[in-house]
């Protein structure tokens, strides 16, 4: 089943608006003639993630990730609930504090890279 919400935007308009959500400052560098296996050799280098996430990532761009449009998910909602848009959905995991426990907290073998930024609350 797909879980979206009611917008479909492509990756690089996901990442705009994020970066417009979160005050963010990334210029972007179209490469219109560069393949994305090469794009994704380099890219590791501007980046503190480890090169191999960077690289799958940046191979799995090629696909298309869009939600069915006759997805079932609104259906399956509760009673007063609804699928938020892009821009929403962001703000709302930008702004809300998410406290890290249970499946979320960090785990004696997670990456360090992956938890850098994440500030647990009791």
């Amino acid at each position: 089943m797909d879980i979206g919400g009611p917008e479909a935007v492509s990756y690089a308009e996901l990442l705009r608006l994020f970066t417009v959500e979160a005050g963010l400052l990334r210029p972007r560098i179209p490469l219109p003639l560069v393949p994305t296996a090469m794009a994704a050799r380099v890219a590791p280098l501007f980046s503190d993630v480890p090169s191999s996430l960077v690289q799958a990532l940046m191979l799995s761009l090629q696909h298309d990730l869009v939600c069915a449009p006759d997805s079932p998910m609104g259906r399956l909602l509760p009673s007063g609930y609804r699928l938020l848009g892009v821009r929403d959905a962001i703000r709302a995991a930008l702004h809300e504090s998410p406290r890290l426990v249970g499946a979320a907290a960090p785990l004696p073998g997670d990456p360090a890279w992956a938890w850098r930024n994440a500030s647990p609350t009791p």
